[in-house]
């Protein structure tokens, strides 16, 4: 997991994103894929995501494709139109 977690300091928020959504769907589990996966689970935690949508501390679902806004991982298909963000309560919610 090691030479995951040091490739993913390095790239931008975007690219790790898009690391995370090639995942999405993949079936089948590998030792390697799953220390992929847990070193993005890190990153996440490393960068201050809000990605409590998809996972919590012990694991993240990659069942749906993410997008970043601010700090905050929603769904992909969530659109500015559809996407409120309540700052006082801190949810997503689509409208």
């Amino acid at each position: 997991m090691n030479e995951y977690l040091e490739q993913f300091k390095e790239i931008t928020d975007e690219e790790l994103i898009r690391r995370f959504n090639e995942q999405v769907g993949v079936r089948g589990g590998v030792p390697a894929r799953g220390a992929y996966m847990a070193a993005i689970h890190a990153e996440f935690d490393r960068r201050g995501f809000d990605y409590s949508l998809i996972g919590d501390s012990i694991s993240l679902s990659f069942k749906n494709k993410i997008k970043l806004v601010g700090k905050k991982i929603v769904y992909s298909g969530m659109t500015d139109m559809n996407l409120h963000l309540d700052k006082d309560l801190d949810v997503v919610s689509q409208n």
